[in-house]
């Protein structure tokens, strides 16, 4: 039994009528799919010669397309992505001051993990390619000094500026900020404190027979290695990565050992959240 050509070819326009016009990434891989299993059924062509028409089309707007067998061609993931990075849905990195204009215009702090989850979920919202895009992106913000990154004190309201002007670590936890720079700036002078002139100072009292303070510093040791262990408190995890932060600074090599335990995480959230975290970040993971 052959297959029913105008059966299914109602189906495909159906289904094409059904995505038009919806802008996710996933409405919009469905409908590339569509078209290609419609050029396939018109032309009675195999799957790849389909989508090197579909994707000729796209390019030229022409109803008639020449399409060359050759050995390797394009994946259809990659002709949707190519088509979604020219519209300017996908975007490979955000420039900071895009950033600051989009989030902190009329706000005095946003949450980084808002920012992220919004990309993902919302409607017609523009995406980054990886979530390490929009990290890129916040830490050259930061060192030029266009927003600080630091986390709410007590929730919401305070917030405390960590890093401005300088280089930071972004955890994307539910806490975590980027701030206007103008409050990072008023954080950054602290309390005022009046000056007062040296000679107005009485001199240092001296006893007789009491033994002089010593002239110069003594030499501080250094230590050449370190090691802690240490139980971390719930949300203090941004805190310590400063602490990270200025360690590897001072050393070459810098070697991390995580245990977790009272708890679970499901295998998709240890896949995604943690293995493709580090794999992102060309990071090589011991498991045990």
């Amino acid at each position: 039994m052959g297959l029913d050509y105008d059966r299914t070819y109602r189906q495909i326009l159906g289904r094409l009528e059904e995505l038009r016009g919806r802008r996710t990434i996933t409405a919009r891989r469905k409908l590339a799919y569509a078209c290609v299993l419609l050029t396939q059924l018109r032309i009675g062509s195999r799957v790849s010669e389909a989508v090197d028409a579909v994707v000729e089309w796209c390019s030229t707007r022409r109803r008639e397309v020449d399409v060359t067998v050759r050995k390797q061609r394009k994946r259809l993931d990659d002709c949707v992505y190519e088509e979604l990075t020219v519209e300017q849905e996908i975007l490979e990195k955000m420039s900071p001051t895009m950033i600051k204009e989009k989030y902190l215009r009329d706000k005095e702090f946003a949450r980084v993990y808002s920012i992220y989850n919004s990309m993902l979920k919302t409607q017609g919202e523009r995406r980054l390619v990886s979530r390490g895009s929009l990290e890129e992106s916040i830490l050259q913000g930061v060192k030029q000094g266009l927003f600080g990154l630091g986390e709410l004190r007590d929730g919401r309201g305070s917030v405390d500026c960590r890093y401005f002007k300088m280089d930071g670590i972004v955890t994307f936890e539910e806490n975590e900020v980027i701030i206007k720079d103008t409050i990072c700036t008023e954080q950054e002078k602290g309390p005022l404190a009046l000056p007062v002139a040296s000679s107005m100072l009485p001199p240092p009292a001296v006893l007789e027979g009491s033994p002089q303070p010593p002239t110069s510093r003594p030499t501080a040791l250094e230590r050449e290695d370190i090691s802690l262990e240490f139980d971390v408190p719930k949300g203090k995890v941004s805190q310590i990565m400063g602490m990270m932060n200025f360690i590897q600074r001072k050393f070459e090599e810098l070697r991390i050992t995580i245990k977790a335990t009272k708890g679970s995480v499901s295998d998709e959230e240890y896949e995604m959240k943690m293995r493709e975290t580090l794999r992102q970040l060309g990071i090589e993971m011991d498991e045990k």
